[in-house]
């Protein structure tokens, strides 16, 4: 599954970490994991499968790396929790699909961090964010933000990417960013700052708090037009 010329390495299976080939300057990952621990010696990465993970930095001051199958911040395969950083641009692409872990917003979460001024980052795919703890270790709350991308530019939102409907309480409201259900809380996911790369919580009112508010505001028409 590994096949290295000098400084250039192609994985198409497997399990490796950066640690393991400390040399490398391009990278092709078709199938397996590549995990960045530390600050890796590659420069240019090119994914057409597989998984990228990890919590290291992905170097490459003046290139654009291109990603078309899973990422996952976090070490471990993407299991562990943390921020995976790249140098350079990257380009998501429309097979690409991304998935972040998320809990207490105090706490470490899953990050995607650019460390490059000027560069970008274009939208594409599919997002997944998961929270396993919600409901258990944590309750969510209004008010609560995550700031999962953070890039000097973020591209794609209304083009090659779509955020969904925003308030939902679940899924991808008809996007490609899926979120996790927070409905018995009454709470909804802003996602109208995805274009930042965060988003947030906030009340969503019941449906019987929302009829009584309607027939109140009925009651008040009436009794207007009974003075008038």
């Amino acid at each position: 599954p590994l096949t290295q010329t000098g400084s250039n390495l192609n994985i198409s299976g497997g399990s490796l970490t950066s640690n393991e080939v400390p040399f490398i300057q391009t990278l092709a990952l078709s199938s397996g994991t590549w995990t960045a621990n530390g600050a890796s010696t590659v420069r240019v990465l090119t994914q057409s499968g597989g998984n990228l993970a990890g919590t290291g930095t992905v170097q490459g001051l003046a290139v654009t790396h291109s990603v078309n199958g899973s990422l996952s911040p976090g070490d471990s395969g993407g299991a562990g929790l943390g921020t995976l950083q790249l140098q350079g641009s990257l380009v998501l692409g429309s097979a690409s699909t991304s998935l972040f872990t998320i809990g207490d917003p105090t706490l470490t979460y899953d990050k995607l961090l650019g460390t490059t001024p000027l560069t970008s980052m274009t939208l594409d795919g599919y997002f997944t964010i998961t929270a396993p703890t919600f409901g258990g270790s944590y309750t969510p709350q209004s008010g609560d933000v995550w700031d999962l991308i953070d890039w000097a530019s973020i591209v794609g939102i209304g083009t090659s990417f779509n955020v969904g409907s925003n308030l939902r309480t679940a899924g991808d409201g008809g996007g490609d960013l899926f979120l996790p259900d927070v409905s018995l809380y009454s709470l909804g996911w802003d996602v109208s700052d995805f274009g930042n790369g965060r988003i947030s919580l906030a009340l969503i009112p019941e449906p019987s708090r929302m009829m009584l508010i309607f027939f109140g505001l009925l009651g008040l028409c009436f009794r207007r037009r009974r003075h008038e």
